[in-house]
């Protein structure tokens, strides 16, 4: 269980550094993904999906909201 509760940070981290350097809005921070799939579509084409609960809260403490 601990390698799993490791894991979940270490992608909380990339995620808040990756929102630090491409934020500091939602707006810019999704242009920035947008870009990347526009350059790199074979590597992030993914079925689209909803969010999770869990994720939009993620979002919005991110945004300070």
């Amino acid at each position: 269980m601990t390698d799993e509760l490791d894991l979940v940070e270490q992608i909380r981290a990339i995620r808040r550094r990756l929102w630090q350097e491409h934020g500091p809005d939602a707006e810019r921070f999704f242009e920035w993904i947008r870009a990347r799939e526009a350059k790199h579509p074979e590597k992030l084409a993914t079925p689209p999906r909803d969010l999770t609960d869990e994720e939009i809260d993620e979002i919005v403490r991110m945004t300070g909201g």
